[in-house]
């Protein structure tokens, strides 16, 4: 199981509070950018790293980044390198001699070494294969090692072409032959006797003392993972892939079975505590991501660690234990970072500063309490508050993108995946969540757009894809526009025609506005959706993309289209004209109105940031100052103050502007 394969979500828990990053800015004058860069943070985390005394901690990421950090205060700050053509690291290690010489093993971009702590990096190579492959299969245990001799010797395991090795520092690289150094699961090596090592292998467990020039087997049968005890030389601990847990007293020479591993599962990690004695993590064998135990008795029993609520992304997708005082467990869950200092027992967020590839694709205020904003993520559904300082996940799903809130009653929120198989509802402000699927009808497939009823508790609109199966006038799979007036829990089908933009009216007459509903390019309904009218007047054949309806104004309404640009309508769709003069030629992606002395329509471009209209539409501005170049997929705007603005991007996260954009 590589490490790109992880997906997992959790819970946050804020370890000192996030604080608001530095700006993304690209102006060289000294004004300062309208939009600023507030989160999420967090990233995909495959595996942590410590330097010997327990003072820096390092965290590489599926994306090539690699980030440190000080222990219990700190906040993660990005350590310099970033790859071309980006791959997981997989195993980073701290030179036991030298904390400012660092170690990074990617997926397939080679094996990168800095000597300044990260300030700069260069690859290594010589006499490796030119297209190499790592697996970091033991989540904590490291394909890559460095001892504790003088010169300090490096080991590699790679997937196809075994172990190699390189006495000075990386520079030239030779293979190691034998037992030992052949379809290895994992590797361990004595700090005490650096010449001493161990290979986990698929033959059996394998013992060197000559640094790979002769291996012994020492323990018969496929064995997953291998560890050393820090605190007692002669202790070891091995799990077998059939035939259990064991422990050696003797370095290795003879064998005690301990127990069953936890659940019969093969052990694919095993860390053990050195300010505890007998006190054993250990991840097993799982799906996505790998269970997580501890011991107490040096593996005679196990209990399960939790780091967030059980779902199906709760196991972690790695974890360390590094030896400070006192000791910290590290586990990656969901794109998020915890940490642990009382064995497991309770874990906080340790995520501030950690910054990946993330979207924030939809984006709803709470029209009762404007303060909180909830946004749909590549990353899953979150509320945010105090202007982007505060985040909390709400869902332990990922990839939830459309969201409405209950007109009347802000505790009851929808969320729905574009493509995935789940509409959601919470009766709670996000605590809990009930899957609306209706038996036999419909099973949702795709959540494409979702609209609550301003004037209707109860009622919401939802188009997407799912299956019919059992529906009396529909057979198969299908797309179409459902209308629900009891909060999801049953639906009627509006028409046989999904729509990927839908909107309505927040004042009376109520009026709903769909884009795409077969081939007519923006419908409406005044009736609650009952009968549709044609509101295409000079559209045939445009692909509308989005649409917005003026707050003040339910006839005055905004589109964006794939080959004809902005247009605006202010009789109800009954004449269309071009709405972009100011614009660049970039496509819309989202809307967003707002009231009060000026009003002002925001456009977010793909590729060219957001963009104001003070006059309906008639000209536009740029108010993009520190979100430029950026695809904005998502625009908010206060209702309470309409100069706080929210842009969510494709792949920078959420922008927040206290001044309109300007």
């Amino acid at each position: 199981m590589t490490r790109s394969k992880i997906s997992i979500l959790g819970l946050l828990l804020l370890l000192a509070g996030l604080l608001q990053s530095p700006h993304l800015a690209r102006s060289a004058g000294a004004r300062s950018p309208a939009w600023i860069h507030v989160g999420p943070y967090g990233a995909d985390v495959t595996c942590f790293a410590g330097d010997a005394q327990g003072t820096v901690f390092y965290a590489g990421t599926s994306e090539g980044r690699v980030f440190s950090s000080s222990p219990f205060r700190g906040r993660w700050r990005p350590r310099g390198l970033a790859l071309a053509e980006p791959s997981a690291i997989v195993s980073l290690v701290v030179d036991p001699a030298d904390s400012d010489v660092l170690y990074a093993a990617t997926e397939y971009s080679g094996i990168f070494k800095t000597v300044d702590g990260g300030a700069s990096w260069r690859r290594l190579g010589g006499g490796l294969p030119a297209a190499l492959h790592i697996d970091n299969w033991g989540l904590a245990s490291s394909p890559l090692l460095v001892s504790s001799s003088s010169p300090p010797a490096v080991y590699v395991n790679l997937r196809f072409d075994g172990v190699f090795k390189s006495v000075d520092g990386g520079e030239s690289w030779w293979q190691l032959r034998g037992g030992g150094a052949e379809s290895v699961h994992c590797l361990a090596i004595s700090r005490w006797a650096p010449e001493t090592l161990y290979a986990a292998t698929a033959r059996g467990l394998f013992r060197t003392t000559d640094s790979g020039a002769l291996w012994r087997k020492c323990l018969s049968g496929e064995i997953r993972a291998v560890t050393l005890d820090p605190s007692r030389p002669s202790r070891l601990y091995a799990s077998s892939q059939y035939k259990g847990f064991f422990r050696s007293d003797d370095e290795g020479a003879t064998w005690t079975r301990v127990a069953d591993n936890p659940q019969s599962a093969p052990l694919v990690s095993i860390v053990v505590e050195p300010n505890a004695p007998g006190a054993i993590y250990a991840a097993a064998m799982g799906g996505y991501a790998a269970p997580l135990w501890k011991s107490l008795d040096m593996g005679l029993t196990w209990e399960e660690i939790r780091v967030v609520e059980r779902s199906r992304y709760s196991d972690p997708d790695t974890f360390a234990l590094i030896a400070s005082q006192p000791t910290v467990l590290l586990a990656a869950v969901a794109g998020h970072t915890f940490e642990s200092t009382d064995g497991g027992r309770a874990w906080r967020l340790w995520d501030g500063g950690l910054t990946t590839t993330v979207a924030v694709n939809s984006l709803v205020l709470d029209a009762a309490r404007p303060q909180r904003l909830y946004a749909g993520t590549s990353r899953g559904l979150f509320i945010v508050r105090d202007r982007g300082r505060s985040w909390k996940a709400l869902a332990p799903l990922r990839g939830h993108r459309i969201f409405a809130v209950g007109p009347r009653d802000p505790r009851t929120l929808y969320a729905g995946e574009e493509w995935g198989e789940y509409l959601i509802r919470s009766d709670d402000g996000g605590r809990s969540w009930t899957r609306l699927d209706s038996d036999p009808f419909p099973r949702w497939r795709g959540v494409w757009s979702l609209v609550a009823d301003p004037q209707s508790p109860g009622t919401i609109y939802a188009s997407g894809l799912f299956d019919i199966a059992g529906h009396r006038e529909m057979e198969g799979d299908a797309e179409g526009l459902l209308k629900s007036v009891d909060r999801g829990e049953t639906w009627t089908v509006l028409h046989p025609f999904g729509t990927r933009a839908l909107a309505m009216s927040q004042l009376g007459p109520y009026v709903i506005y769909a884009a795409g509903v077969g081939a007519v390019p923006v419908s409406k309904s005044t009736d609650g959706g009952r009968t549709w009218i044609d509101a295409s007047a000079g559209l045939r054949g445009a692909d509308v993309i989005s649409i917005a309806v003026d707050p003040e104004s339910p006839e005055t309404v905004y589109i964006s289209t794939a080959d004809r640009g902005v247009l605006r309508s202010v009789d109800g769709g009954e004449l269309w004209v071009p709405a972009r003069a100011g614009l660049p030629d970039a496509t819309a992606r989202s809307f967003a109105t707002s009231t009060g002395p000026i009003p002002a329509v925001y456009v977010g471009l793909e590729g060219a940031g957001v963009y104001r209209s003070t006059d309906r539409g008639v000209t536009w501005e740029a108010a993009d100052s520190g979100i430029e170049g950026l695809t904005v997929d998502a625009i908010a705007v206060d209702p309470g103050k309409p100069g706080l603005l929210y842009a969510g991007t494709s792949d920078s996260g959420l922008f927040v502007s206290p001044t309109g954009g300007q």
